[in-house]
């Protein structure tokens, strides 16, 4: 099966769909509700077992929160696991019998003040209706950890995984080293140690035999980057490079297993570069699999992180698989979804079978599985209740910002608007990241925006990911100059094609996109009529304090902010002439503040801070605290309260009439 290693109009279809309905699916309302939009997908995590005679996916319709595995033989449902407590990323089958499931749960940690979101895996097994977690703190696994779900391969017959974790040498070691663990699936209470590592271990690679390939270290002391590779019981350092930001990233090995793939912005391109590391001398090899308009969005691999193709960015992701006949059927898969998004979860080369995932214009989140010698089988939608016809068209514009950078967007367009396109209210829906792009997709909240009968902006401003490596650095150290210009100039140009009304228009965002929301409601007051932030960053220089506290002045994620943020030449000063919570009193519109109890990424605080600055001006605002919820607002009923607070709100102050 494969996994991800990272770092449009309405189309018609040529073939006939042969439809096999799913378990717990209900069927599509006429019209779709408020409630509709911010429900959870029914069905997620969708993946096919090794014979392709098992589905398993996570099902949360009528109050359920269940992994089903499913028989399409039978059309039966053959296990269903509670999973209500764990809050899950991905399923993945090892055979027909038993899953992986990585996900998370929210829980205090011994000797810490306050709770963490704890990454861990669990063993879905269908002679045991319980979900077994494969690692769990305590003894010599480190306890004041919160990353416990990678795994970074299986033995060759398939009964143990290999997990990194920090082990120390006793329970009251203060320096755990980054540790590969063995744990036997059919006792994962007693994981073994496999290899000690480093504290400055960053990774593992290992080969389908189950030795221990290569190893990957930062010292961030030391700002040194370095490539291990491991040979029956020998060490040889193949590469070593003194950054504070690595330049490679090291994301699988190459079917052949004499290399590892590096990624790295080639300064010619502009673009993503795809590299092959030589693990004899540490040779580097340029491939030709970068392109020239597209960045490397991810590595696709097997579970023991042997490269299978890569997936580039882009409004539509498009693939490179390494095996001839597979890209070709895929191909052939998405031309038959023309100007959507089409998703490759799983792909099984003996069976010649393709799970692939449908998004856009026409579809709303549906599965297909084909096969090479069989009809495609429609097994089920992400959202039955917002039908095909009902889905408010996305397309992709450009614009030129005011120092001629050219701009890519996305509009979505509410349907009954498409003829007339003119005048219309407006929500400016910046993204978060901000080294990220909206895509092609089905956007709740772009959706929920259009059905109102907003016409929604999702500027790609400087900045944001997959546009090319210039593109991207030209927003380093401009959050709230150039990159709000951007935002801001948008709006001045559907204003200038009449498509919107400039006094009907509305700012909306969350995390960066909540920055860039507040940052418009403080810097360009006279643009907006209202301004949202969920979970939005209100203070530069406490954002950059706190990743420095929680992890090291010298780390990684200290040293990528800082250059996100000021680029290394801003000082304080100047971050706070760039953060909203300095400048309430130049607020005109009312403020919309939301924010996540249990947000990780960006601390309640960063709300609390604007809400009272903007009170202390005697603004308008409100603070709304979504209760066990996070950053990505992933549970059911912190989506349905969010959005009708917004909905409420935005109809109050610009309305649609």
């Amino acid at each position: 099966m494969l996994t991800l290693r990272k770092f449009a109009w309405l189309g018609s279809l040529a073939t006939t769909w042969v439809l096999t309905t799913c378990p717990l699916q209900a069927a599509p309302a006429a019209t779709p509700t408020l409630s509709d939009y911010a429900a959870l997908p029914a069905l997620q995590l969708m993946t096919v077992s090794p014979s392709g005679n098992y589905l398993a996916f996570r099902n949360t319709k009528h109050d359920n929160d269940v992994v089903v595995i499913y028989s399409r033989q039978h059309k039966t449902m053959e296990a269903a696991y509670d999973i209500s407590a764990i809050l899950p990323h991905k399923l993945s089958f090892i055979d027909d019998e038993r899953l992986i499931l990585i996900g998370s749960h929210y829980k205090k940690l011994s000797g810490y003040r306050r709770a963490f979101s704890l990454q861990t895996a669990f063993l879905l097994d269908k002679d045991n209706r319980k979900p077994q977690q494969l690692l769990t703190p305590g003894d010599v696994i480190y306890k004041g950890q919160t990353g416990l779900g990678k795994i970074v391969g299986i033995n060759p017959d398939h009964t143990s995984v290999y997990m990194p974790a920090f082990v120390g040498k006793s329970n009251s070691d203060p320096t755990p080293a980054y540790a590969l663990m063995m744990v036997d699936l059919a006792h994962p209470k007693n994981p073994k140690l496999f290899e000690r590592g480093s504290d400055h271990t960053r990774d593992y690679f290992l080969n389908p035999a189950g030795e221990l390939v290569v190893e990957v270290v930062y010292n961030p002391l030391k700002s040194q980057h370095a490539v291990i590779v491991h040979n029956q019981g020998t060490e040889k350092v193949i590469f070593e490079q003194t950054t504070d930001l690595p330049n490679y990233q090291f994301a699988a090995l190459t079917p052949d297993l004499n290399a590892i793939i590096a990624i790295k912005k080639d300064a010619t391109s502009d673009h993503d570069s795809y590299y092959e590391m030589s693990l004899v001398d540490g040779r580097l090899h340029k491939t030709q699999f970068g392109k020239p308009d597209a960045d490397i969005d991810a590595i696709i691999t097997d579970i023991n992180r042997i490269a299978q193709g890569i997936r580039y960015t882009g409004f539509h992701p498009s693939y490179q698989m390494f095996d001839p006949a597979l890209q070709t059927q895929l191909e052939h898969i998405m031309a038959q979804f023309p100007q959507q998004s089409v998703h490759l979860i799983d792909a099984n080369q003996a069976l010649g079978q393709v799970l692939i995932q449908v998004e856009g214009s026409g579809y709303s989140g549906d599965y297909y599985l084909f096969s090479r010698h069989a009809d495609p089988v429609h097994l089920g939608s992400t959202r039955p209740n917002i039908p095909a016809s009902t889905i408010h068209p996305v397309t992709p514009i450009r614009y030129q910002a005011r120092d001629g950078l050219v701009i890519p967007a996305l509009l979505t367009v509410p349907r009954e608007k498409i003829e007339t396109l003119q005048n219309l209210p407006a929500i400016i829906l910046p993204h978060g990241g901000p080294e990220t792009n909206d895509t092609i997709r089905f956007d709740w909240l772009a959706q929920a925006f259009a059905n109102q009968g907003y016409l929604v902006l999702q500027p790609q401003f400087r900045g944001s990911a997959g546009f090319g490596a210039a593109f991207a650095k030209a927003g380093h150290g401009e959050w709230g100059q150039k990159v709000q210009h951007d935002i801001t100039d948008g709006v001045g140009f559907l204003a200038a094609q009449g498509i919107i009304n400039p006094n009907k228009v509305c700012t909306v965002g969350a995390s960066y996109g909540g920055y860039a929301a507040l940052a418009g409601g403080a810097f360009t007051p006279d643009v907006y009529q209202c301004v949202v932030a969920i979970n939005g960053v209100s203070d530069l220089n406490r954002l950059i304090t706190t990743e420095e506290f929680e992890h090291g002045t010298k780390s990684l994620s200290a040293n990528y902010w800082k250059r996100l943020i000021a680029n290394r030449r801003l000082n304080d000063q100047q971050l706070e002439n760039r953060s909203p919570i300095n400048f309430a009193d130049q607020f005109q519109a009312p403020v919309l503040l939301i924010h996540a109890e249990n947000d990780e990424v960006v601390r309640f605080r960063q709300s609390k801070g604007m809400y009272k600055s903007l009170k202390r001006a005697k603004k308008s605002t409100t603070l709304i605290k979504l209760e066990d919820e996070n950053h990505h607002l992933m549970s059911e009923a912190g989506r349905q309260k969010a959005l009708r607070e917004i909905i409420n709100f935005v109809n109050a102050n610009i309305g649609t009439q």
